[in-house]
């Protein structure tokens, strides 16, 4: 009988406990009795995927490890069969876990010799469409050049299921960023640039761009034009910039200590400093030149002096002043901004009106330009001449008579032979008297400026000698003795055409002239300039008449 009451010879029992039973038979005799221990083993199994990712319960299409289905059993059950099933059909009976990479509905049912049996629940595996990461076509770059994803339109991400989650960084190096498209910038060495991609499901995906550095040759230096190491005060020094292996166009940066000064190839300083020049090319390759130290020298400066003004013909001497500087000097004069014929004294005789400058340059190449001297011309209006109002050469008692050129505020000065006229100060002369003959020249000035005239020649002659001659014929020589010319007045008792000629005291004729005009009186005048001194013959005819004299020439 068990616990329950039962009466059977056999008992079935579905819960543990210690079980007793007693027998009686027919006589009713009852027997001891007789006790069990039974157990009731209810096995318990279930399957789990093992993910290789503790963040999802799915698979990912691009995961290369399979997922493990581990078996979890109950204690006190030892299973002696295994049978694995893939959506209802058995795939294994291996008693180890299974790996799978598919999409499907997995089962594990075990059971032992005595039967019993244990089926785990339904475990379905998911797999995820994975993302594809793109880091780019990766670069060769220099300098500071970048590499920059958005520039390059690159799509970093597709596939998988949006929305994605980035981890760039760099190797070697420590840029990382978690935007799609980011610039890299700057780099040193040979970098690989890795995109880490994450989808919203936790599915990974990898890409690596290579990203090439070549290095900067670029080298810049300066020099100081002709080598100098100075500047002079009030001028300017260039600096010239060389640069080599440079990568397209070039900017120059030029610096007094942490001053811009000038951003060309070359720059024009005029103070005292250390100089240097920062190059960058196109490729943001850069190169620092060696350090010029400029001292500052002190300049030449000059002063002109002398006249403001000159009269006509005449000239203002200037001279300059200088101070300061290294001497000795050297002179250019110029003329507004000409330079002058012989200007490269200390002193100029300036001749034409205008602005004047002179430029000194001392032996450390340091020059200086005057201030102007402006110079004006007095007198330039002034005329001198004489114009004659008679004939130069006379015979007594006529008059010469020479003007000069009339003017507002004009003076007169009178010279003969190099001496002034007494009492000559008027714009005409009137000279009468064989002693009024010589070289005459007219001075006509006005405020302190003067000019002479052209020397003209008047000649007074008065006669000296006459010889006897017939009552039909008068003749008239003058002067006599004479020294280049001889005027000889012929007076005739009736009209007649008359000629003269002169001979030597060998009778050869030597001047020979002739009036046609028939008139009672003839004037002649004889060239004796090509004659020797000496006594000679003349002779006068008209018509039958004749007339003849002596002509004394004396040079003396």
């Amino acid at each position: 009988m068990d616990s329950s009451g039962a009466n059977l010879a056999s008992l079935a029992v579905k819960t543990s406990g210690t079980y007793s039973v007693t027998a009686k038979d027919t006589n009713g005799c009852v027997s001891k009795p007789q006790s069990t221990v039974v157990t009731i083993i209810k096995p318990m199994l279930y399957i789990t995927p093992a993910y290789t990712s503790n963040q999802r319960n799915w698979l990912c299409s691009a995961d290369k490890d399979s997922t493990k289905l581990q078996i979890y059993s109950g204690p006190n059950f030892k299973a002696e069969t295994y049978s694995w099933t893939r959506n209802g059909a058995e795939i294994s009976k291996s008693s180890a876990p299974i790996y799978v990479k598919d999409a499907a509905e997995y089962t594990l049912e075990i059971s032992n010799s005595n039967g019993c049996k244990a089926k785990s629940p339904l475990v379905k595996t998911e797999v995820f469409p994975s993302p594809k990461a793109n880091a780019g076509p990766g670069a060769t770059l220099t300098g500071s050049e970048v590499y920059d994803l958005k520039k390059l339109n690159v799509t970093t991400a597709s596939g998988g299921t949006p929305g994605y989650t980035y981890y760039w960084d760099t190797f070697p190096g420590t840029q990382s960023y978690s935007e799609a498209n980011p610039t890299f910038a700057p780099f040193t060495n040979n970098t690989n640039v890795i995109l880490t991609l994450v989808d919203s499901k936790n599915c990974v995906s990898r890409d690596t761009a290579y990203v090439q550095v070549n290095s900067c040759k670029i080298r810049t230096s300066i020099r100081a034009a002709n080598n100098l190491t100075y500047v002079c005060s009030g001028n300017t020094l260039t600096l010239l910039g060389s640069v080599t292996d440079t990568l397209g166009a070039v900017k120059y940066s030029w610096r007094e200590g942490n001053t811009v000064v000038g951003t060309g190839k070359n720059v024009s300083i005029s103070k005292a400093g250390s100089y240097y020049l920062s190059v960058e090319d196109s490729k943001g390759c850069m190169s620092t030149s060696n350090i010029q130290v400029i001292t500052l020298k002190d300049s030449p400066k000059p002063v002109i002096t002398g006249d403001t003004s000159y009269c006509k013909g005449g000239g203002a001497l200037l001279t300059v002043v200088v101070t300061g500087g290294q001497p000795s000097y050297r002179y250019k004069w110029e003329l507004g901004s000409a330079p002058v014929t012989g200007g490269t004294s200390r002193q100029y005789n300036a001749s034409a009106p205008g602005s004047y400058y002179v430029t000194v340059t001392d032996t450390l190449g340091c020059y200086t330009r005057s201030t102007v001297k402006v110079i004006t011309e007095k007198g330039a209006d002034l005329v001198s001449n004489i114009t004659p109002a008679t004939s130069l050469q006379v015979m007594e008692p006529d008059s010469v008579i020479l003007n000069a050129p009339s003017g507002l505020n004009y003076n007169y000065l009178w010279r003969k032979d190099n001496a002034n006229v007494t009492g000559a100060n008027g714009a005409r002369l009137v000279l009468k008297g064989s002693r009024s003959s010589g070289s005459y020249v007219v001075i006509v000035s006005r405020d302190g400026c003067s000019v002479p005239s052209q020397s003209v020649m008047v000649r007074i002659e008065a006669p000296t000698a006459v010889e006897p001659t017939s009552p039909q014929i008068a003749v008239l020589v003058a002067p006599n003795p004479a020294r280049n010319r001889a005027v000889v007045s012929v007076t005739l008792p009736q009209a007649s055409s008359a000629q003269i000629q002169l001979y030597n005291l060998m009778g050869q004729p030597l001047v020979s002239q002739g009036s046609s005009d028939v008139s009672k009186d003839h004037r002649f005048e004889l060239d004796l300039s090509s004659l020797s001194s000496g006594l000679f013959i003349w002779k006068v005819q008209a018509g039958h008449q004749s007339q003849q004299g002596r002509l004394i020439k004396n040079d003396e």
